[in-house]
């Protein structure tokens, strides 16, 4: 359930990633596409934040900071993948170093915080987010990307990733209609369901994409 709610705000996360790696690769200025990215990051995290008594009530969890303590992961959820992407399009194996340095700090991390926290969810939140907080400093400090703040560039990205939103959407609208069904049945058996659901269509795809890599080679 909770992975869900903070999924639910991190979908559009990814739509410039196209766009912005192939500017990126065209020494672009990017820098406005990271700062799009994390006002978009922002506008999510404010409204997950005016909904987190809903989520309390539903989920019968009367524990906000475990609620609030997440918007650090969706904000840095959209500034790690448009510096990703930026990285794919110059210097891709940053990509690879900067995922290294994540696995290690979530892992040490999460050890300690676990300790410090008695196993809650806000220990696994804060290993995330000093994770993934390394991976977008890293991939700021090493990509040879023209990081200079052109709003041109940026709002350019913003139309051309128009193409991909229909994606997206069907995400947004499968997951809303995950909501709706909560709120009918109050009952969060339903997100069990849902990503079971999400569970068997990526090892569908994975398999299809295995057979094709195959015969491909």
């Amino acid at each position: 359930m909770y992975v869900f709610t903070i999924g639910y705000f991190t979908i559009p996360a990814n739509l410039f990633s196209l766009i912005t790696s192939r500017y990126s690769a065209e020494r672009k200025n990017v820098g406005g596409i990271v700062i799009i990215n994390l006002i978009a990051g922002i506008s999510s995290s404010l409204v997950f934040a005016l909904l987190v008594p809903y989520y309390i009530s539903l989920t019968k969890l009367d524990v906000p900071i475990y609620f609030y303590s997440a918007i650090s992961l969706i904000i840095l959820t959209y500034l790690l993948t448009v510096t990703n992407s930026i990285a794919q399009g110059r210097t891709p194996k940053i990509v690879g170093i900067s995922a290294l340095i994540f696995q290690v700090l979530r892992l040490v991390s999460g050890i300690i915080f676990m300790f410090i926290f008695n196993l809650s969810i806000l220990a696994v939140i804060l290993a995330y987010s000093i994770g993934y907080l390394a991976q977008v400093l890293f991939n700021l400090f090493f990509i040879r990307a023209n990081l200079k703040i052109d709003f041109k560039v940026a709002f350019s990205a913003v139309r051309k990733a128009v193409v991909y939103i229909a994606n997206y959407i069907q995400y947004i609208l499968e997951a809303s209609i995950v909501w709706i069904t909560l709120g009918i049945v109050n009952s969060d058996l339903v997100v069990a369901y849902f990503e079971s659901a999400i569970i068997v269509s990526n090892i569908q795809i994975g398999h299809k994409q295995y057979i094709q890599g195959l015969w491909l080679s």
